[in-house]
């Protein structure tokens, strides 16, 4: 019988991360949040959580994601998950995503190797970029880790997320290095999840806002401690 237990690795939460993890957890036998090393001030939302009947890890020093999702994932597997969903804190899932995914494996034999199954959109951007399964799935090269469901099969033959790469591309790596181990990764059909993937700031040319068709362009901002990782 099939187990999924989600990792939501989180850092600063906000008091908007209660209502949507306590809605995940109707879809899991478990959410274990692993916090990573935020500030004080975070105190009272991680304690909402608890009093939410989740489940908090605190991770000490800020370490980065791969390190916090590492920390769920041996729990999970170590209490028997057969499946493991990692979720950013600020993304949303729709109710019937772990079915979906979870539909998606089992429609899926073992020769074709399904390692992680994903969502098919973020907001409206499309993520299929392959082909298909025989069964029909879309296969992706890379995806976006938040709203991975990993096999227990494949994180145990092809290991952990990289704790080397504190912020981006744990989860490119990871993509590369499960396929180089004969393993895939596909779009479950009809799963779509809301993802911020960086705060919109207006463009602006020599301080005058650049507009096309009539609209004002904006553009993904980082701060400059992640732009630094991203390098």
């Amino acid at each position: 019988m099939s187990s999924v237990i989600a990792v939501v690795p989180t850092f600063r939460p906000d008091s908007t991360v209660v209502a949507r993890l306590t809605a995940l957890s109707a879809q899991v036998e478990a959410v274990i949040v692993v916090d990573d090393g935020s500030p004080d001030d975070a105190a009272p939302v991680l304690g909402q959580l608890r009093s939410s009947g989740l489940e908090v890890v605190l991770g000490g020093q800020n370490r980065g994601i791969a390190a916090a999702l590492n920390a769920g994932i041996r729990i999970a597997l170590d209490r028997g998950a057969t499946h493991v969903l990692t979720i950013d804190q600020d993304s949303t899932l729709p109710p019937d995503y772990v079915a979906r995914c979870m539909s998606a494996f089992e429609i899926s034999p073992p020769s074709s190797r399904v390692g992680i199954v994903c969502a098919e959109s973020i907001g409206d951007a499309p993520t299929i970029a392959g082909g298909r399964t025989p069964e029909g799935l879309g296969i992706l090269r890379v995806a976006i880790q938040s709203g991975f469901v990993i096999s227990a099969r494949c994180l145990r033959d092809c290991g952990l997320f990289d704790e080397r790469l504190f912020i981006d591309y744990v989860d490119t790596e990871y993509c590369l290095r499960i396929a180089a181990r004969g393993y895939r990764v596909v779009a479950a059909p009809g799963t779509r999840i809301e993802h911020a993937l960086g705060e919109k700031m207006p463009l602006r040319r020599f301080g005058v806002p650049v507009r096309r068709d009539g609209v004002e362009v904006t553009y993904e901002y980082h701060s400059p401690v992640r732009r630094y990782f991203i390098t």
